[in-house]
């Protein structure tokens, strides 16, 4: 299975931004014919869901299905030669079982995952600063605490009924950030999960946020390229830049002085924090157009960690001018979150096929892999001594204990 980013198919409707992925699976299976190939157009948000889908055909049928109300899907069957193919039916039959019953692992020893309900991601997970708790956005819950009780997941207090798009958890513990698709942030208590503080501004949906490492400022990206950067205590915006194209993703500097920043155009950009702009850099990161779904930077700041839509990870090196550095590649299993321990030693990667990937940060070996849901696993979170990581997805949320592998 490919994936390539062509233009929109004639007559296609999307419910959400981005680019679209084609999928083509080539086999024979009935009603299929020999020869025959389907299509399947998806609409792959910037920093949502690459959905698939199912279908038949017989003849020049075309099928299609709504996928959990993200968004539509269709699938184009074109009719090749005559007769079946033996093999070929086979490997689609194994293929789509695959697909259809994925086998789903435990977290593994010391581990521990609690059942979310259906039909929503969960975009951000993240550990409290002391460890003792997660907080997560699953999109029907709302804000959400887990709690982490002997290495046990218990679901703790939601506020339900308020609907978020982001989240970002203050590193200090002073409060929790979310923003809705309107562009509204909310300083939430992070005990009660009640508002602190709104932070008014953006007119349009913030596509991700970060905080810098003492809690002092908010970063937050929209998707009309808007940066803001804020003192959460007042709710004044400090300093605003304006970029040409669609932000997905956000980082600060762990020394406050600079804040990264991801485009849809396969670009990142590094600001000067103070709005100065005087020394930015920016530069192709994955290729053009290859979103840039994620970024991290290492506990000293020397390195930023950029995941794109290209397959790959890859660390930048800023003392060299923000070169290359390393490059991680995926084999195929496209990632949209990525992590780093907080020795900047480890690195861990979220699939669309609900694993979750272990990497040397320095070799870019891979250490371990783990199958934690059926859904795709959307966002992960290292705790702070490094030795537990939780993971969201669709279904759950996991915590695997990594004590003996990290």
């Amino acid at each position: 299975m490919g994936i390539t980013a062509p233009s929109r198919p004639p007559g296609a409707r999307s419910s959400q931004r981005g680019p679209w992925a084609r999928m083509v699976l080539r086999g024979s299976a009935p009603p299929l014919r020999a020869g025959a190939r389907v299509v399947a157009w998806c609409d792959a948000g910037t920093k949502g869901t690459i959905m698939a889908t199912s279908a038949t055909a017989r003849r020049d049928d075309c099928s299609h299905r709504e996928i959990e109300g993200q968004g539509r899907a269709r699938a184009i069957a074109r009719r090749g030669g005559r007769g079946f193919a033996g093999p070929g039916l086979i490997v689609v039959v194994l293929l789509l079982a695959a697909l259809a019953y994925p086998l789903v692992s435990d977290p593994g020893p010391g581990g521990s995952r609690i059942e979310l309900p259906r039909g929503s991601l969960v975009s951000d997970v993240a550990f409290a600063p002391g460890g003792a708790a997660v907080y997560l956005d699953h999109k029907l819950l709302g804000p959400t605490i887990v709690d982490v009780e002997g290495g046990r997941l218990r679901m703790g207090r939601s506020a339900a009924g308020m609907e978020i798009a982001r989240m970002a958890v203050d590193p200090s513990g002073r409060s929790v950030a979310v923003a809705d698709a309107g562009g509204s942030i909310r300083l939430l208590d992070p005990d009660s999960l009640r508002p602190i503080r709104e932070l008014l501004g953006h007119q349009c949906r913030v596509m991700d946020m970060a905080f810098s490492a003492d809690g002092s400022r908010l970063l937050s990206v929209d998707s009309k390229g808007i940066i803001r950067v804020w003192d959460p205590g007042s709710g004044r915006v400090e300093c605003e830049f304006e970029r040409p194209d669609v932000l997905v993703s956000c980082a600060f500097a762990p020394d406050g002085t600079s804040v990264a920043v991801g485009g849809r155009d396969g670009t990142i950009e590094v600001i000067p924090a103070d709005g100065s702009g005087s020394d930015s850099v920016r530069w192709e990161a994955h290729g053009p157009r290859q979103i840039v779904f994620d970024l991290a930077y290492s506990p000293d700041g020397r390195t930023l960690v950029s995941l794109g839509l290209d397959g790959s990870v890859r660390l930048w090196e800023g003392e060299s001018g923000w070169a290359s550095k390393r490059e991680i590649r995926f084999d195929g299993k496209v990632s949209l979150c990525v992590a780093m321990t907080s020795d900047g030693r480890t690195l861990a990667t979220g699939h669309i096929d609900g694993s979750v990937r272990l990497w040397d940060a320095t070799t870019g070996a891979m250490l371990q892999e783990r199958r934690v849901d059926r859904l795709q696993a959307s966002s992960v979170s290292f705790s702070p001594d490094g030795r537990r990581l939780v993971v969201g997805s669709g279904g759950s949320v996991s915590l695997i204990d990594l004590s003996e592998s990290v």
